[in-house]
């Protein structure tokens, strides 16, 4: 589709809000790694029919159709042309495997168990970073507002400078002081315009859509009442439900290989209609059932190796269940630290921006008495939009921090109702005591 024809498509879309829960969503539709990863779960399910297949009779049927001649001074067989022909039906089932078939199947199972909790912890990651972009882009435009009306605000004080110094009140410093803050304001503005534009390109790369009107505030979400709770929570994580189905897929490796020495045991059933061979024209059947039993004896000591390949795999990945758990620990830790501090941090800034509000409000009072500088005004006009800026991306900082908390624990389903599939355990929905 051609650009243009896109852009009047998407016109109309423009015209309403986007909430996050519909970032969300969109993303998880459409990002191409959950698409793969939808894929795998695919194929590790006729992975499963597979290993399951092993377990049931299989029949072949085999034709033979053909010419051949018979030149021969016995008298047996005969000599001349012939249209040998052979149809024959066998059929295999397998009695006892010593484990081998069913501990394949559990392997297949348990590698299906894997990939789909893989694939929860690919939604769980890429709505985290759908968060973050469209919280970058609520953060870039409230900074792009906060730019442009300090721009309009020392163009005005600009202007007054000049006036002022045209009626000899000041001097030519302080229509320099005032052209610097001016310039030093229209670049913070350009590389937060700029700053958008990457933003949003990183918003359309997760969800595949062009960012609409994008709220400049995260939606509140509930939390767990304190950090014993989160991670008690976080147990139930999808990380580390994953690594927990890895072990178990480790011991049943382990039973496969000690399986790889033993016994096997099977049913033929054979049924055969020939005509026209060497024996004669006339059509001959056979039929038998036979059981066939194999026992290896020597393999080189292959067997006794994999049975140590797989119990060293094993080990190795209780150590990394081991590793998995503290990690979530210390991710969950870090988390809750970190929206702790922003939560306190807000009431902090929004004092810093009452405080600099009558700052400036007193001195543009004093500089018209001739008490204060021209200097001292733009200095409050700096720390007004400073102190802005700082309760900004601490707001910001708390909201990312709370989702950051419910990411770690695996559980996303606070979001919306229609983002359910996020959620590992209905039941944590109870265990959120409060809302930042």
């Amino acid at each position: 589709m051609k650009l243009g024809a896109f852009m009047l498509l998407c016109i109309p879309l423009f015209a309403q809000a986007q909430s996050l829960a519909e970032a969300v969503e969109q993303a998880l539709i459409f990002h191409p790694q959950l698409q793969a990863g939808q894929q795998q779960i695919q194929a590790q399910i006729a992975e499963v029919q597979q290993q399951q297949a092993q377990l049931k009779p299989h029949v072949m049927l085999t034709g033979e159709w053909g010419r051949s001649r018979v030149d021969t001074r016995a008298p047996f067989p005969e000599s001349g042309l012939r249209w040998p022909n052979q149809l024959s039906l066998v059929v295999n089932q397998s009695l006892y495997s010593a484990g081998a078939l069913d501990t394949a199947v559990d392997m297949a199972k348990l590698q299906l168990t894997v990939s789909e909790t893989a694939q929860l912890q690919r939604q769980i990651t890429i709505a985290m970073q759908t968060i973050i972009a469209y919280a970058a882009i609520g953060k870039d435009q409230s900074l792009i507002n906060l730019y442009q009306q300090t721009v309009n605000t020392l163009s005005q004080a600009q202007q007054d400078t000049v006036k002022r110094f045209n009626a000899g009140e000041v001097t030519r410093t302080d229509i320099a002081l005032a052209d610097a803050r001016l310039a030093e304001a229209k670049a913070q503005l350009s590389q937060a315009q700029a700053q958008l534009v990457i933003s949003e390109a990183r918003f359309q790369q997760l969800t595949g859509q062009v960012p609409q009107q994008i709220s400049l505030q995260l939606p509140n979400i509930p939390l767990p009442a304190n950090l014993e709770a989160a991670l008690v929570l976080a147990q139930q994580s999808p990380r580390l439900q994953s690594q927990m189905q890895q072990v178990q897929l480790k011991e049943k490796a382990i039973q496969l290989a000690e399986s790889d020495d033993k016994a096997r045991i099977n049913l033929q059933a054979r049924a055969s209609s020939q005509d026209n061979t060497d024996f004669g024209y006339e059509r001959m059947s056979t039929w038998g059932v036979f059981v066939q039993a194999q026992l290896p004896l020597y393999q080189g000591g292959r067997p006794q190796a994999l049975i140590r390949s797989a119990q060293a795999e094993y080990l190795a990945s209780q150590q990394q269940l081991i590793d998995e758990r503290a990690t979530i620990q210390q991710d969950m830790t870090s988390a809750w630290q970190h929206w702790q501090a922003a939560n306190a941090q807000v009431p902090a800034y929004q004092a810093q921006v009452q405080a600099a509000q009558i700052a400036l409000l007193s001195t543009q009072k004093e500089l018209q008495v001739g008490t204060r500088t021209t200097l001292d005004l733009l200095n409050a006009e700096r720390e007004l939009l400073a102190a802005k800026i700082n309760l900004l991306l601490s707001e910001q900082e708390r909201g990312l921090a709370s989702y950051q908390v419910l990411s770690v624990i695996g559980d996303l389903s606070v979001l919306t109702p229609d983002t359910r599939q996020l959620s590992t355990n209905k039941t944590q929905e109870t265990q959120y005591a409060h809302t930042f």
